[in-house]
């Protein structure tokens, strides 16, 4: 991985990047940027790549995720320096995938008992997402709208990537669950001082619950 550590919260499934000031020495992340990364030729043909029906967004996140259920995990280096072009604006195009993209993510890679688990703050984090993108404008309600219809209509190759990514499954959901973020931390649009509230309750809870939940995952499998 290159300057940003890339990781996945289970809260919106949204990549959150964090400094790498941060990260002094070589250690293991949750995942990494697709804008910088290496793999061995033998592991990706093993994982299969990224999964064709992700196309953009998420993708490189979904590749680090089957690798460290197989066995494997991703190790950021802090002599691996990239320059990426990003802006954190996006196009309704880019919403679209990228909320499709995330579900497709959570639905693949965790076991049914975890996503269980996981329902009460899974399912506050779309009420807020909705939340954000009513905020943000209605092309990017329809974009939400668009990627929930995919989903619905293509569920069963999401089934069918399921059944893969879970047949070379050799570690247990807490080892992925330890490397996710469990806050929100919006950059573009925060709602002001009720919305940064609402965000700031809202972390409370997911802080306890995820906490709750990782210690009871972690004692299950020991």
């Amino acid at each position: 991985c290159g300057q940003d550590i890339h990781f996945t919260g289970f809260t919106f499934g949204r990549g959150l990047l964090s400094p790498s000031d941060g990260y002094r020495y070589p250690e293991k992340v949750g995942a990494v940027s697709g804008a910088s990364f290496a793999i061995r030729r033998s592991l990706w043909e093993q994982l299969g790549g990224f999964d064709p029906d992700l196309f953009m967004y998420y993708e490189e996140t979904d590749l680090c995720w089957r690798a460290r259920l197989a066995g494997f995990s991703s190790l950021y280096c802090p002599e691996s320096i990239a320059y990426h072009d990003y802006s954190l604006a996006s196009s309704p195009m880019a919403h679209s995938y990228s909320e499709r993209n995330r579900l497709v993510l959570l639905l693949k890679n965790w076991k049914i008992s975890t996503l269980f688990l996981l329902i009460p703050s899974l399912v506050l984090a779309e009420i807020i997402d909705w939340g954000y993108m009513f905020l943000v404008g209605w092309k990017c309600v329809r974009a939400k709208i668009s990627a929930c219809s995919w989903l619905v209509s293509n569920f069963s190759t999401v089934l069918r990537a399921r059944k893969n990514v879970q047949s070379i499954r050799k570690e247990p959901d807490w080892v992925l669950l330890k490397t996710c973020t469990y806050h929100l931390a919006p950059r573009l649009h925060t709602g002001g001082w009720i919305g940064q509230g609402i965000i700031y309750m809202c972390n409370l809870w997911f802080t306890l619950h995820y906490r709750v939940i990782f210690s009871l995952m972690h004692n299950m499998n020991q």
